[in-house]
């Protein structure tokens, strides 16, 4: 029994001790940047991103395309049914309802053009080109005589 008592002691010790000298991995280190690179010099590296980059659904876009084409083709109805099946598709995409509303300011329906350009509005998100075709249908559905 002591030897059996010593045998693991003694396996208790050598693994305490080679788990001391194992290598560890190595730790995370934030990245320092040179002292000789400069941030201006890093930022030089960088490509400029514009301030209001708008995220583009391709899908969207074809439906914003598709619905412009039957606008100007004098079909106001279908291009209008055309982008609300394209909402139910990708009902956060703002252009999609800021077309809506052009389509339905068209349409001579303003309460609903202003509506809808206040939701485009709030799926803007800084979208400064967004917002100000907004504004745009907004201001001409306050005011017909513009």
């Amino acid at each position: 029994m002591k030897q059996t008592l010593t045998l693991s002691t003694a396996l208790i010790l050598y693994l305490f001790i080679s788990y001391g000298c194992a290598p560890r991995s190595p730790i995370a280190t934030p990245y320092h940047r040179p002292a000789e690179q400069t941030l201006d010099q890093h930022d030089a590296m960088l490509p400029p991103v514009p301030a209001t980059a708008p995220r583009i659904n391709p899908v969207s876009e074809k439906i914003r395309d598709r619905a412009a084409s039957l606008l100007r083709s004098g079909q106001p109805d279908a291009a209008a049914q055309f982008l609300e099946r394209g909402l139910r598709i990708a009902p956060k995409d703002g252009y999609l309802w800021s077309q809506l509303a052009k389509v339905r300011l068209s349409q001579g329906r303003r309460n609903q053009a202003l509506a809808l350009a206040k939701k485009s509005n709030s799926l803007a998100h800084g979208d400064s080109f967004l917002q100000q075709k907004n504004r745009q249908i907004m201001n001409q559905a306050k005011n017909p005589t513009r």
